[in-house]
């Protein structure tokens, strides 16, 4: 199937699909692994992990219109949260009126 024929297929009203990619960024700060998902709607969000920290976080994405906006949110939210620095990505892009802060979790492993 094509990469994009999925979205062709008919759906019931009541019934889902959501198309998962996986990701793995080799950044200065470590390794991570990025999921970046797609609703049968159009939607789409991206989370990423650090593989191998003590430190269990999660960076999100909001929902946005495509995969390399929330790929670079989430990719741009590593880079700052880890280095300081920003990836150059279009803030304005990032802006989708949801709060992107409101979806990174910190949870500290035993």
């Amino acid at each position: 199937m094509n990469n994009s024929n999925w979205l062709e297929v008919k759906l019931p009203a009541d019934i889902s699909l959501t198309k998962k990619e996986v990701f793995e960024l080799s950044h200065p700060s470590g390794t991570y692994e990025i999921e970046l998902f797609t609703s049968h709607n159009g939607e789409c969000w991206a989370i990423g992990v650090p593989k191998n920290d003590a430190k269990f976080i999660v960076y999100g994405s909001p929902i946005v219109g495509n995969t390399k906006q929330a790929l670079e949110i989430v990719i741009d939210k590593i880079s700052r949260e880890t280095t300081g620095d920003s990836c150059g990505f279009d803030e304005a892009e990032e802006d989708s009126g949801d709060d992107p802060d409101e979806l990174e979790h910190i949870v500290d492993e035993p």
